[in-house]
């Protein structure tokens, strides 16, 4: 990964956590993937970040609207995060 690469990753994870509205060290707590909901033709519907069973409790406690499953909806623009679908 370049240096640039990791800056916009860094960038990348600041907006996530914002959305969350938790810190990048919080975030760093938490194992997640990002699933993303689109049309047949292609068109993004919306982002998903889906948290995994090992990630902190306290953490995703301080997430407002996680769903039961452990879910959230994010209104990240999906170019944003391209890269991080990739890894």
């Amino acid at each position: 990964m370049t240096g640039k690469d990791l800056e916009q990753k860094t960038l990348v994870h600041q907006k996530l956590a914002d959305e969350l509205s938790i810190s990048m060290e919080e975030l760093e707590l938490l194992t997640w993937d990002i699933g993303v909901v689109n049309s047949r033709d292609g068109m993004v519907y919306h982002c998903t970040m889906i948290f995994g069973g090992d990630s902190s409790r306290e953490v995703l406690r301080k997430i407002e609207g996680l769903s039961e499953k452990n879910t959230r909806d994010i209104s990240l623009n999906i170019a944003d995060l391209d890269h991080l679908l990739e890894d």
